[in-house]
């Protein structure tokens, strides 16, 4: 992990390619029980298939992150860019 000195801020924040809409997540959910169908399934796998959106909440696709901001994780606030 960087020193708090050599650390280029502007490189820490989670980035993301893509919000999901509630119709991509439930096609998600039926793709991974197909997917599961005769695997062994483990606490995540349930708590990502009994998992319902909050109305202040958004799924996203993560294309890059820092190794010292694990996964999953909650933010307070989140910035729109656009490029």
């Amino acid at each position: 992990m960087n020193t708090k000195t050599d650390r280029n801020y502007s490189g820490r924040y989670l980035l993301c390619g893509y919000v999901f809409s509630e119709k991509m997540i439930k096609k998600i959910k039926a793709d991974v029980i197909a997917f599961m169908v005769n695997k062994d399934k483990g606490d995540k796998y349930f708590e990502f298939i009994n998992w319902n959106k909050a109305e202040n909440e958004i799924a996203v696709l993560t294309m890059h992150t820092c190794k010292d901001i694990p996964l999953p994780k909650k933010y307070d606030i989140v910035f729109h860019l656009i490029k």
